[in-house]
């Protein structure tokens, strides 16, 4: 099976908290229990030039009810990938967003980083990837409204 089918996986049990921030802004919040894990995608909306502009990050709640970011080699990473995948596709869908930003660690190894790449290229249609690597520790994704 291709890494792409892999991600065509649907999770079915998660919540969505979207609503609207202080600011005009939105903030919206995915979370699903895959496995023994408890993995959050988090976005929030600034509207600049008329235009809207999502900076989004996912993490991992661990016992301690702290987030982390990290790989924490907890298992069942394709379906946190399709997660991931169907939380960007609930967000253009429901948001219609502009611009969507997010980064990753090298830390963390660059196949995640290239992992990042190939998902989106391949599933988000509609939207160009702009990858910005400027030598730091971290990658910077950037995904603009053709």
């Amino acid at each position: 099976m291709k890494l792409l089918e892999i991600l065509d996986k649907k999770i079915t049990n998660f919540e969505v908290h979207d609503e609207e921030d202080s600011h005009g802004g939105n903030v919206l919040q995915i979370a699903a229990k895959i496995g023994d894990r408890k993995i959050q995608f988090h976005g929030e909306s600034v509207l600049h030039d008329k235009k809207t502009h999502w900076e989004i990050n996912f993490s991992e709640e661990k016992a301690d009810k702290k987030h982390t970011y990290e790989l924490t080699g907890s298992g069942n990473e394709f379906a946190v990938f399709a997660f991931i995948k169907q939380c960007m596709e609930i967000l253009i869908n429901k948001h219609h967003p502009d611009t969507i930003y997010f980064t990753a660690d090298k830390a963390d190894g660059e196949s995640r980083a290239k992992l990042y790449e190939k998902l989106l290229r391949k599933n988000l249609k509609g939207y160009n990837l702009r990858v910005n690597d400027d030598g730091s520790r971290q990658i910077k994704f950037i995904l603009e409204k053709k």
